[in-house]
């Protein structure tokens, strides 16, 4: 009754608007638009005056101590206790997202050994999140990395039956900590320990299903296409992300049973990037571009030659139209953003576990470099790769939880990678963090 409740009124203040919704109330994205307006309105205007020249960062600090002030004020409206970490923290973050070049990398390190010494006790996982996002808009991606740690840390520590009373948020965040580590067996215990309580749960079921899927387990999902079945089970699989070709792979591909990519599409001749694609069996669709191919109906459509078009969401009224009078079969995947601790998949790492639930023999990744370049195909990244873009995509989507899931996948064997992302996960996140951090900082 009390959820009811919750959402009938929250349906009412957002259609009449009644009052403006609370930060913490409010969507991801609003709050970080909240923090972008902050920086760019209030707290870069106290730092305006600042250059690498005789003044030094800590006595022109003392001479502006509003913006330190107005971060804290801006906290506490989401409700984030951000006192608790020491002012001077707050001014390395500062003075770290305006210097460039050699004089970045010197101060970074030093700044990273602090941060590595704050207590990830002292905040909640929401309140270590909130502080990733918001460094993560400095384009700190090597400082994001350390309190992303701490979110997940104290996602796991909530899980400490000595420490706290179980509660449904604590079994999520914990689960999502888990999974996100790639501890897997330890989830799957405690979803044997709590299933009969929370069997209900959203993400407990989708947590249940992902480890169904990551132990070659096929026969534990309630629902299952069998037509999609019969096309992957026991099969070879070369899923081809976004990335533009890479020339030596042509060959190799072409040996694989089932062809997966993303956003095949054709113009009104069928010469837009089918000869690329002509002999692909599955294409994966974002709502973001089934959408466009609707809206232009006249200039594009689903490549006539494919088998299966599958689509993220909900979009069966949309799929129908989009794949009407083709011959082709369509499907939805599940998404498992309730499972994870921060963002939710990109494309390429949703339909790997969505192709993993269907037993296939063997899967292979190419083309997918994980945005350490700019070379992405414009039906799938039409603006291209920048520091605004990347920036974005770290937070809807934390490119943390990508590579972590393809990391632990790639680590059991669940499936092979070419060159180009093998040496990726092989030098583990940390690099890859700072790979991001050298390319795109802005």
């Amino acid at each position: 009754m009390k959820k009811i409740l919750t959402k009938f009124l929250y349906k009412i203040i957002k259609k009449f608007g009644l009052f403006k919704l609370h930060p913490v109330l409010s969507h991801i994205d609003s709050r970080v638009k909240f923090y972008q307006g902050v920086l760019q309105n209030n707290v870069f205007d106290s730092y305006s005056e600042y250059t690498s020249g005789p003044i030094g960062w800590r006595e022109y600090a003392e001479c502006s101590p509003d913006a330190i002030s107005i971060i804290h004020k801006m906290f506490r409206k989401t409700k984030v206790s951000s006192k608790k970490i020491e002012d001077e923290w707050w001014d390395d973050i500062f003075m770290l997202s305006m210097l460039n070049d050699e004089d970045f990398l010197n101060f970074n390190i030093g700044v990273m050994q602090k941060t590595r010494k704050l207590n990830f006790l002292s905040l909640s996982t929401y309140e270590w999140l909130e502080i990733y996002r918001f460094v993560l808009l400095l384009s700190l991606y090597d400082i994001g990395l350390i309190l992303r740690g701490f979110a997940v840390n104290a996602a796991i520590y909530g899980l400490n039956p000595q420490a706290h009373k179980m509660t449904k948020k604590r079994l999520r965040l914990g689960l999502a900590g888990l999974i996100d580590t790639g501890e897997w067996k330890k989830a799957q215990k405690l979803i044997v320990q709590y299933g009969v309580r929370y069997n209900k749960l959203e993400a407990f079921r989708l947590a249940d299903e992902f480890l169904c899927a990551v132990n070659k387990e096929s026969e534990c999902f309630k629902n299952i296409d069998f037509k999609y079945k019969n096309l992957v089970k026991d099969k070879t699989i070369a899923i081809v992300g976004p990335v533009e070709d890479v020339s030596h792979d042509k060959s190799e591909i072409d040996t694989f049973d089932i062809k997966v990519g993303f956003s095949i599409m054709t113009d009104q001749n069928n010469i837009l990037r089918a000869e690329r694609y002509h002999n692909y069996d599955v294409s994966y669709y974002s709502k973001r571009i089934a959408w466009c191919i609707m809206q232009k109906t006249n200039l594009y459509s689903i490549a006539h030659f494919l088998k299966f078009a599958v689509f993220r969401g909900r979009l069966k009224s949309s799929r129908d139209m989009l794949l009407k009078d083709t011959g082709i079969n369509g499907r939805s995947m599940t998404e498992y953003k309730s499972i994870l601790l921060n963002g939710s998949f990109n494309l390429v790492p949703n339909a790997l576990m969505d192709v993993l639930k269907y037993g296939p023999r063997k899967v292979k990744l190419f083309n997918l470099d994980l945005f350490s370049s700019n070379k992405y195909i414009m039906s799938y990244h039409p603006a291209g790769v920048t520091t605004d873009s990347i920036a974005k995509l770290a937070i809807r989507h934390d490119l943390i939880t990508q590579f972590n899931l393809l990391y632990n996948c790639w680590n059991n064997n669940l499936f092979e990678a070419d060159e180009v992302l093998d040496n990726i996960l092989s030098n583990g996140v940390d690099h890859y963090v700072h790979v991001l951090q050298l390319r795109f900082k802005s």
